[in-house]
């Protein structure tokens, strides 16, 4: 009648350990990821399969995933060919990881503010931004080759992070200046302001 439970005792030591030991491999992720900014292989698969913040906005998430695709962005473009000759090819520093994740957060208080408004963009406009960007009639292939070679991204990746910004931008200016005193700069004081509310919480430090 012993045997049974000394089973079971150990059964609940076993997994008290291994609920120790997973909450303790975690808070080391968490802090390399938060405080050291680790970007290996091993964690970019962690950020691609589980969807670890890096900041949020009210209800709205920015994902460690998109911070390191955004990081790697900026890097890919420091040590571009096309960075190398306007002389501004450089490391990177902790300033050009905060800016990117800046960047998306406010992102994030753009889309927030386009939902709130019902700005809605059409797949007609989307695509004749993108034309506006290929001035020189270059295939889909180029463009994809030109974005991956010196932002490391896709043209997707160019449509989320560029053309809806900006069109969004262009859309909601004029009537948001108009509820606002028809200050023509009361959109980009907006999202100042909206970046810096008490519900937008970065978790990567700096």
């Amino acid at each position: 009648m012993r045997f049974p439970r000394l089973s079971r005792l150990w059964t609940v030591i076993i997994l008290s350990v291994f609920i120790l030991a997973s909450i303790g491999v975690t808070s080391v992720m968490l802090w390399g990821m938060y405080y050291r900014h680790w970007d290996s292989p091993f964690i970019t698969n962690v950020s691609r399969a589980v969807p670890v913040p890096a900041a949020r906005l009210g209800s709205r998430t920015v994902t460690y995933r998109a911070y390191l695709d955004s990081v790697r962005s900026v890097e890919r473009y420091l040590q571009s060919d096309e960075a190398k000759n306007l002389g501004i090819s450089r490391a990177m520093t902790d300033e050009d990881r905060k800016n990117a994740l800046e960047r998306l957060i406010r992102e994030e208080a753009l889309y927030e503010l386009a939902d709130a408004r019902k700005a809605v963009l059409t797949d007609q406009q989307i695509q004749s931004a993108i034309g506006e960007f290929n001035s020189t009639g270059s295939s889909t292939q180029e463009i994809a080759e030109f974005l991956d070679k010196n932002f490391a991204w896709t043209i997707d990746d160019f449509t989320a992070h560029v053309i809806r910004p900006v069109l969004l931008t262009r859309l909601m200016t004029g009537s948001y200046a108009a509820d606002h005193g028809n200050d023509p700069n009361a959109l980009e004081k907006y999202l100042d302001e909206r970046t810096q509310r008490t519900d937008v919480v970065r978790y990567v430090k700096f």
